[in-house]
């Protein structure tokens, strides 16, 4: 999670079901990374206002490799 205004950075790690959480954020705009090996990198900008929460999920695709002979 990285914050666009203060440039502050937060990570976290899904359960077992996939599920993540960020508490405590502050309202402004943000962006969530999601990086998981095996699966291509995905990001989402997303503004936040007060006592607001937000579901922000997210479909991986498989990372392709090339392979030259």
């Amino acid at each position: 999670l990285l914050s666009l205004q203060s440039g502050n950075t937060q990570e976290t790690k899904t359960n077992e079901a996939g599920y993540y959480r960020f508490s405590n954020l502050l309202p402004g705009d943000y962006e969530v990374s999601v990086d998981a090996g095996g699966f291509q990198k995905k990001s989402i900008k997303v503004s936040l206002t007060t006592r607001q929460n937000l579901d922000v999920g997210f479909t991986l695709e498989v990372k392709r490799t090339e392979e030259t002979v």
